[in-house]
């Protein structure tokens, strides 16, 4: 019983704590929110991911091509095309909370745009 409480503990602390890294940055400790940008690109269904907190150099064309727009979680995994539930998940578990949604399209891509704030 003893070691299930532990791991328990050491689970949900690790979730509390965790990391939401874009170009380097730990989001977690440097914004209040972010819109979370998921492109649907023709002849595909898995959505790209990324994310425009004001950075400089934010593209919305480059889609998840460029590095600097690459999601990362606190272990250093790369949140990839297709990964969307899983980055939900993910950002709901460090304490991030969906406030609003919008739709937008570049040329044939269709985009949703989703405004996470950080829950207080």
């Amino acid at each position: 019983m003893k070691k299930i409480l532990i791991a328990i503990f050491i689970i949900t602390t690790n979730a509390a704590f965790g990391q939401l890294i874009v170009n380097n940055q730990d989001l977690n400790k440097t914004v209040k929110n972010f819109e979370l940008h998921l492109a649907i690109k023709p002849f595909t269904s898995k959505q790209c991911l990324y994310i425009d907190y004001g950075q400089d150099g934010f593209r919305e064309s480059n889609y998840d091509l460029n590095e600097k727009q690459s999601i990362y979680d606190s272990t250093g995994n790369k949140f990839v095309k297709g990964d969307y539930m899983k980055l939900y998940n993910y950002l709901t578990a460090i304490g991030w909370e969906k406030d609003s949604q919008r739709e937008s399209s570049l040329g044939d891509v269709k985009i949703s745009i989703i405004l996470f704030k950080r829950k207080d």
